[in-house]
């Protein structure tokens, strides 16, 4: 178990590895970033539904959102799988309504 305050280094390759959808037994770490997208992708949902029934304006909330979808779409296929798998539906959507807004 990762401890609170514990400092851990997380590569690229640590959380492709962690969002696989097969061979789900995970270690320590695997577990702990997993843990940490699952929070950001129900947050991002939740922001999707805010967006969608006009409670928040999408340019009120891509910033720091906007920072972190650039990393995710290095490996977007990963993160699309991932979501896909889990039928994170509402977090797709806020995803790729936030990246058309920053494209433009």
């Amino acid at each position: 178990m990762i401890k609170f305050h514990q400092s851990l280094f997380i590569w690229e390759k640590d959380y492709v590895n962690a969002l696989r959808t097969s061979n789900l037994n995970f270690d320590n770490k695997e577990t702990f970033i997993r843990d940490c997208f699952d929070n950001l992708f129900y947050y991002m949902a939740m922001l999707e539904h805010y967006v969608e029934s006009d409670l928040v304006r999408l340019e009120d909330v891509a910033f720091p959102l906007d920072y972190y979808l650039k990393i995710i779409n290095k490996n977007k296929v990963v993160f699309e799988k991932f979501l896909n798998h889990y039928s994170l539906i509402r977090t797709l959507k806020f995803m790729k309504r936030l990246d058309e807004f920053t494209k433009v």
